[in-house]
């Protein structure tokens, strides 16, 4: 009689690169199934939170830039002569910051520079608009030199901010790991 012992039996890959006994085989199988299924929900779970992620990014990206908005207009508050059309637009651009809020404000290093610049620009508006109704030609010098300074000062510390707050829209929703690591080797060359 022949004595055939199924568990003794070794099967091999394709090739012949691997030549395992059947139980490895079964256990592989099973590591593959749970490693793939594992990579399954992570897969599903950053697919399910990507257009959150999104909207972070957009809104960060809309937040930076209203910042730029208000960085130009400071600047620009520096150099001309004021005028009541400037005063205007520093009032409609405060009044975009007014409507900021806060708790739709992606990360909360943003309310700081956020609330500031509302300040400023509310601030910088209301000077406008006194030097327009001062008739005092030598108070209207010392409001344009007042106006001046505090808009180099602003413009100058936003500037400044840029980079950071740029950084920070990067930081708040990174598309993925890949591009995380692609962004961290480019800041070490």
């Amino acid at each position: 009689m022949i004595d055939v012992n199924v568990a003794d039996a070794v099967y091999c890959a394709p090739l012949n690169l691997i030549c395992q006994p059947i139980e490895w085989w079964s256990s592989a199988a099973s590591w593959a199934q749970a490693i793939l299924s594992a990579a399954a929900i992570y897969f599903a779970a950053m697919a399910a939170s990507a257009p959150e992620r999104l909207s972070k990014q957009r809104k960060a990206a809309s937040y930076l830039a209203l910042l730029d908005i208000a960085e130009r207009v400071l600047g620009l508050s520096a150099r001309v002569k004021p005028s009541p059309m400037h005063s205007s637009q520093v009032r409609q651009i405060a009044g975009q910051f007014a409507q900021v809020n806060v708790e739709n404000v992606p990360d909360y290093r943003f309310l700081i520079p956020m609330q500031e610049t509302f300040g400023t620009l509310t601030t910088l508006a209301d000077l406008l608009d006194a030097r327009f109704t001062e008739t005092n030609a030598l108070n209207q010098e010392v409001s344009d030199e007042l106006i001046k300074q505090m808009a180099e000062t602003y413009s100058a510390q936003l500037r400044g901010r840029r980079e950071n707050i740029a950084q920070l829209v990067k930081e708040i929703a990174p598309t993925n790991m890949l591009t995380r690591l692609a962004n961290a080797i480019r800041r070490t060359k």
